[in-house]
């Protein structure tokens, strides 16, 4: 899936568990900058939310274990 470079920092971050704030803070964009991103995240991962986009994340690395995170 081809993400944007703006895409991968908000989907690095929503990894680590930060917040829509947080991520504004550490991107220097507004949080409802981050909001955007995330529905485009939400729907290029055809989810509804950002428990359902993490619970995709974790399934795929239970099938590959070696690959980071």
């Amino acid at each position: 899936m081809k993400l944007s470079p703006r895409q991968s920092q908000v989907f690095d971050a929503l990894k680590r568990g930060a917040s829509n704030g947080d991520i504004a803070a550490q991107l220097s964009i507004s949080e409802h900058t981050v909001k955007y991103h995330c529905r485009m995240l939400y729907k290029q991962f055809d989810v509804q939310n950002r428990f359902e986009l993490m619970s995709i994340l974790f399934r795929e690395r239970k099938r590959s274990p070696a690959q980071p995170v």
